[in-house]
């Protein structure tokens, strides 16, 4: 239902309209690995800048291309092509962010809590994802409803741009966690200074 009312917005085909959230999922898999190197390299702060502000940029992209008054003025095929690039933007800051589950439990958390931070941080993907799915059909009844669910969109990804950018201050807190992060932490200073 929904694929059809934005391809009728879109004034493409269903095939067409498959390759926005294509082009999101394959421009991600090529920067898993660039996304590992960079978070464990330059570490949690760098990966979740990078993530936060390609969410941005791509969210915003997405919602430019529908946005009202402005959309009045680009053309359905530049819309249409905004929001792929939009959407391939934001499949490639996913890795970024979907890395740090880990690395926060990892440092930030004592033992014994771990295991439920990274479920809960894990678990925060799928869960927007599924509301995002479910108040889909609520927002979109007409092709006109589309800049709406866009905007809808943005909000969140707005709000976790700027928790990323100016909330992210530090790679690790300033007292361990844990021994076994303090042991850890002892470990990769006598490793550096080799």
């Amino acid at each position: 239902m929904i694929a059809l009312q934005a391809a009728a917005y879109y004034d493409v085909t269903g095939e067409q309209l498959d390759l926005i959230p294509t082009v999101s999922y394959a421009a991600g898999v090529p920067t898993c690995l660039i996304a590992t190197y960079l978070i464990e390299s330059r570490g949690l702060k760098t990966g979740v800048k990078i993530g936060a502000y390609l969410t941005g940029i791509g969210g915003l992209l997405c919602c430019l291309s529908t946005f009202p008054k402005i959309s009045d003025h680009i053309p359905k095929f530049y819309q249409y092509w905004m929001a792929v690039i939009g959407q391939g933007i934001t499949g490639v800051a996913c890795p970024f962010i979907s890395g740090v589950p880990t690395k926060i439990s990892q440092h930030w958390f004592p033992d014994r809590q771990r295991t439920m931070a990274t479920t809960l941080l894990g678990m925060s993907y799928p869960l927007g994802i599924v509301l995002g799915q479910g108040m889909t059909p609520a927002l979109v009844q007409h092709p006109s409803d589309i800049p709406y669910m866009n905007i809808a969109f943005f909000i969140p990804a707005f709000i976790g741009t700027i928790l990323g950018i100016f909330v992210v201050r530090k790679n690790l807190p300033d007292t361990p966690p844990s021994a076994s992060e303090e042991q850890q932490r002892q470990q990769e200073s006598i490793n550096m200074k080799k």
